[in-house]
């Protein structure tokens, strides 16, 4: 895989969590920031989502804290903030981590880049001082914030064979992205 293309396909994830997390919680004002450095533990909560396939494996976390999601977990459950247990703040973590992991493995089926999706993990955000990316891999870290909101995201990227990722192309205005949550 070309610098491009890795560059490209690692724009496409931070693009695509955007895209889902304003879809989800209603919050428009969401934009993505770098962060200045790379921390060893993000939040106290962690979602993750794993793809891989014969081109490539890559994985999707997301990190958070309980009051912050459960601020845009409000919209999705249509309540309050408060209303929100734990549970259902992590759900909708899953859930979102479900969204982003799809709407990539999508983008590269569409690529003829076949990857297998697995369910959406929840971990203490602690077990991140844990996790080492294997030797080779493409990491990336960023942030989704708003003055009132601040989550990070994360990805990883193992190639283990070169495909053209150059035709993807994800349309936001028809996201698809939209869950209801019971």
């Amino acid at each position: 895989m070309g610098d491009s293309n890795s560059k490209k396909l690692q724009d496409t994830i931070r693009e695509v969590s955007l895209v889902r997390m304003r879809s989800n919680s209603g919050i428009d004002g969401l934009r993505i920031e770098e962060l200045p450095a790379i921390p060893l533990v993000y939040a106290h909560w962690m979602t993750l989502i794993v793809a891989s396939g014969q081109h490539l494996a890559f994985m999707f976390k997301c990190h958070f804290m309980h009051d912050q999601a459960r601020f845009l977990a409000a919209k999705s459950y249509a309540c309050q903030p408060d209303a929100i247990t734990r549970d259902q703040a992590i759900n909708f973590f899953c859930e979102y981590c479900n969204l982003v992991g799809g709407g990539i493995s999508q983008l590269l089926n569409d690529c003829n880049v076949m990857v297998g999706t697995s369910l959406p993990i929840w971990s203490r955000g602690f077990d991140e001082v844990f996790s080492f990316p294997p030797k080779g891999a493409l990491t990336d870290s960023w942030k989704l914030c708003t003055p009132r909101v601040e989550i990070f995201c994360s990805s990883q990227i193992e190639v283990f064979e070169t495909f053209d990722f150059t035709g993807a192309r994800f349309d936001q205005n028809a996201d698809s992205g939209r869950v209801e949550f019971l």
